[in-house]
């Protein structure tokens, strides 16, 4: 993958959201909160990432969101093809760094590839 994060790697649609909320193995990380499924439709592993107004102003959910997209841009290569992921920060993950953030994606990873995630 480029230094791009092209739409291809993202989770646009309503549908898919609720799909992953209903049906999703949920990971639950020092910053991160992740629900996976696999869907064999998908040619990617695409990600989706919320944050919501309680977190504060728009620049610190701006900025949250940056952070955990760079992440998952560099890890994107270490994972399996077909994945969709909803990333959801904790309140801590804002004031976490880069490095951390990365770090818990990556302890992600290792837990996705010791249990498989549930099909669509």
């Amino acid at each position: 993958m480029t230094e791009r994060f092209p739409k291809a790697f993202r989770l646009t649609k309503r549908a898919e959201f609720k799909r992953l909320q209903h049906k999703s193995k949920s990971f639950k990380g020092q910053l991160l909160y992740v629900d996976s499924l696999t869907d064999s439709n998908s040619p990617h592993t695409r990600i989706g990432i919320t944050v919501t107004r309680k977190y504060g102003k728009a620049h610190d959910r701006n900025r949250c969101k940056r952070l955990i997209r760079e992440a998952f841009r560099k890890l994107h290569s270490h994972l399996p093809p077909h994945l969709l992921l909803h990333v959801r920060p904790s309140k801590a993950c804002l004031t976490a760094t880069f490095a951390s953030i990365q770090q818990d994606l990556a302890k992600f990873m290792q837990k996705m590839r010791a249990r498989p995630s549930k099909s669509a």
